[in-house]
């Protein structure tokens, strides 16, 4: 099912609770009675009862909790909340799956970077069907247009090159939402036809831009690179991100660069090196247009230092919030789209648990949940899979089991290969555990690895970073 938000469901969920002389927290502890929770940790149930509260106010819809609501009212989902809650749509036909052709993959990308708005996985999914269909309704194809343009000698114009800046942007939208496998392919193809632009002579006001492009093309076929294991390609993508860099004399794809690469050491526990190489780039980036990067950098900087046991790590996360707020994200550049919570949730709850500071990990538990609640996105199994670890490593252990588990039917539906990492940290948190759902977790996390068969190397010095 999928909902739509309405006033009304919100009040009949507050009268429904008042109806039965309930307080927040007793409410918070019948829906965990419903899902079968038997113990209640007061600070659980205090950031339950937090999330009860925005659900009455109506700010957002108790997806994962309406049938437990249900429940405890003894009455149906569809009852209590009406037309909030509507039976899913079918996609379109051919929609089921992401595009399989290279040339319907280009054609997604650039639709995607010309339209430039944040999609779901099924919003993307029914614009590739769309996209299907173009020329039955005279929507122009511009794979055919840049084709000709780039195998006449005067065919590079001002029009290409936007194309192929909108495809670079739409790239980096796709990545949010289809597997690195499907459309890496896509994405080196891209990045021919830019090499076929610059190598035919661009003028020097469009090799600049095409210069860029190339960087930010490079620098995501890098990350997705290292997603996939290909160590070798990623560094020799970095490689050419850093010329493209230089050619366009945009030093802050450097800084993008350096933020990826630190995703790698830090995977193989060099958290010192992570730091430095953030550290470092810092200088890549100018103080008034390239804010967002910099809140993403510092933010990144933080995670590392709290890795380290450096409390520094809380000022940096507020810094970087606060930049983040005074920054545009969605206009700044191609990687900063990724940038969708301006309160940097997923970090400070990285930071928290790596600081074993466990109010803040409550808080950002309760944050994070709220960002986490489709299964079909990328960054659900990641964020769900640092939830379980967070309850985990402060001794919540029956909860913790309970968000991994989600994490992992998240990650196989999205096939989010870079979230294996944090599941790998859970299922180490999880070592000295007897608890057969505890065991069962485990074993699960190890059958997703195995069936994704793609996960980035965890072997010190071979990290894409390194050349």
């Amino acid at each position: 099912m999928t909902y739509r938000p309405h006033a009304a469901w919100a009040a009949r969920l507050q009268a429904e609770r008042e109806q039965r002389g309930w307080g927040m927290h007793e409410m918070a502890r019948q829906l965990r009675e419903a899902v079968g929770i038997t113990e209640h940790p007061t600070r659980m149930v205090k950031n339950m009862a937090r999330q009860i509260l925005r659900w009455e106010k109506g700010d957002h819809f108790p997806r994962d909790w309406a049938d437990a609501y249900a429940t405890v009212f003894t009455t149906s989902v569809e009852e209590l909340f009406g037309d909030a809650v509507e039976e899913a749509q079918p996609l379109p036909s051919g929609a089921e799956e992401p595009p399989s052709s290279l040339v319907d993959l280009l054609s997604l990308a650039w639709m995607v970077g010309t339209l430039d708005q944040s999609m779901d996985r099924r919003t993307v999914l029914q614009l590739a069907a769309t996209l299907a269909t173009a020329p039955a309704l005279g929507v122009a194809d511009p794979i055919s247009r840049l084709a000709g343009a780039l195998t006449r000698p005067t065919g590079l114009s001002d029009d290409v090159v936007s194309h192929l800046e909108a495809r670079t942007v739409g790239f980096h939208r796709l990545e949010f939402v289809l597997p690195a496998a499907q459309i890496f392919r896509g994405l080196l193809a891209h990045l021919n036809e830019i090499t076929s632009a610059l190598e035919g002579g661009a003028r020097d006001r469009w090799r600049t831009r095409l210069a860029r492009a190339a960087g930010e093309s490079a620098v995501l076929g890098a990350w997705l690179a290292w997603d996939l294991g290909d160590v070798t390609r990623a560094a020799s993508l970095y490689h050419v991100a850093e010329l493209a860099a230089r050619e366009g004399e945009d030093p802050a794809i450097n800084a993008c660069a350096a933020i990826y690469q630190s995703f790698a050491t830090s995977a193989v526990g060099d958290h010192a090196t992570a730091r430095r190489t953030l550290a470092n780039a810092h200088q890549c980036l100018r103080e008034k247009t390239d804010r967002a990067t910099r809140a993403w950098l510092i933010g990144r900087e933080a995670e590392e230092a709290a890795a380290l046991g450096d409390p520094i790590a809380r000022d940096m996360i507020e810094e970087a919030t606060d930049l983040l707020a005074s920054a545009r994200p969605q206009d700044e550049r191609s990687w900063t789209r990724c940038l969708e919570s301006p309160h940097l949730s997923h970090m400070r709850l990285t930071i928290a648990t790596r600081l074993r500071d466990e109010t803040a990990v409550y808080d950002g538990v309760g944050q994070l949940a709220l960002l986490a609640s489709d299964p079909a996105q990328k960054k659900t199994g990641r964020m769900l899979a640092s939830i379980g670890l967070a309850l985990v490593k402060v001794g919540d252990v029956e909860e913790g089991v309970r968000f991994g588990e989600r994490s992992i039917d998240a990650v196989r539906a999205s096939k989010a290969t870079y979230a294996m990492n944090r599941l790998a940290e859970l299922d180490a948190a999880l070592r000295d555990q007897v608890d057969p759902r505890a065991r069962e977790l485990r074993d699960g996390i190890r059958a997703t690895h195995l069936e994704l068969a793609s996960p980035p190397p965890s072997i010190p010095g071979t990290t894409p970073g390194q050349r």
